[in-house]
């Protein structure tokens, strides 16, 4: 269906009166150019004939107004429909993106911001399939810019814009480190993994790893109250290339209990000591002899076959 006027949804009207104190000639009103109508005491006036409107902020009258004259203004804000961006297909911005509550330059966002080629990658924020090459993560450059980065190694930074986490794209992640060949890898002297049950005082159970230089690091399994209120006890120590398990301290600790026994135990030799004894149970071939490593003097048991 045609429509005489204007098309719908194109335009807005602003609506203002003025009531005249006589003899005004002129009277001021915002407008656009041909687009705004004028009544005068309810009837309309004929633009270029009974006033003339050129400049948008006022109007000349072509005979003056008498004492209470009303003029109403109908002032249509328009837009042309081609200076727009579909949503449907999209298009081109010619100049800046500008927040509403904009309050400096700063707050605008350039072509540049927008351009994925002008940034090298440095971190990692909103997950978007928007950007070609594939999935791409959008990363804030802390330099008032941002930039995209493949999502095959996105990473997270610290305070410091350091490396603190990344996940590879076989999904292994490196925690200080990059990934390497294992599911998870901890870099650092010191590293440690910890669990912790909670509470007003949360005691924490975790495992710590730490190295000298080159030399094989050593692994320690630990308790500490989380809270930082005690230093970390070991429990069980997994040292050097040899991978020698310990018990967190001399004479500190029980291999099982009275209540909870191993079922079996396999070994080499036996050695046993206390603040008592010193001894060790040697295998030969066909005997059993003990040795007191005090006076290391070797003793045969004798042994009777049961029939």
């Amino acid at each position: 269906m045609a429509y005489i006027g204007r098309e719908l949804r194109q335009d807005q009207a602003a609506r203002t009166q003025f009531t005249a104190t006589g003899s005004e000639t002129s009277v001021n009103v915002n407008y656009t150019p041909g687009q705004l109508t004028v009544f005068l005491n309810g009837i309309k006036l004929l633009d270029g004939t009974d006033f003339t409107g050129t400049n948008g902020t006022s109007i000349d009258l072509a005979s003056a107004l008498a004492t209470d004259d009303v003029l109403d203004f109908i002032a249509y804000d328009t837009f042309t429909v081609a200076d727009v961006v579909p949503a449907s297909t999209g298009g081109t911005f010619a100049g800046n993106i500008s927040v509403p509550t904009a309050t400096s330059a700063a707050h605008a966002v350039t072509k540049a911001q927008l351009d994925a080629s002008a940034h090298t990658p440095e971190g990692t924020a909103v997950l978007s399939t928007g950007e070609s090459g594939g999935t791409k993560f959008l990363r804030e450059d802390g330099d008032g810019t941002s930039s995209w980065q493949a999502a095959g190694s996105p990473s997270i930074t610290d305070g410091g814009n350091a490396m603190a986490i990344t996940i590879d794209s076989s999904e292994r992640v490196g925690i200080g480190i990059a990934p390497t060949a294992y599911k998870l890898t901890v870099d650092g002297d010191g590293s440690r993994l910890a669990f912790s049950a909670g509470g007003s005082y949360p005691f924490m159970t975790g495992i710590r790893s730490n190295r000298s230089g080159t030399t094989s690091g050593n692994m320690y399994i630990e308790t500490w109250r989380g809270d930082g209120g005690n230093t970390p006890v070991t429990a069980i120590a997994i040292e050097g290339a040899a991978a020698d398990v310990l018990p967190g301290g001399d004479n500190t600790q029980d291999l099982g209990s009275s209540a909870k026994r191993w079922k079996n135990i396999y070994t080499t030799d036996l050695h046993l000591a206390n603040d008592r004894g010193n001894w060790t149970v040697i295998e030969e071939e066909d005997y059993l002899t003990i040795r007191n490593n005090k006076t290391n003097k070797v003793f045969k048991l004798v042994m009777e076959e049961i029939e």
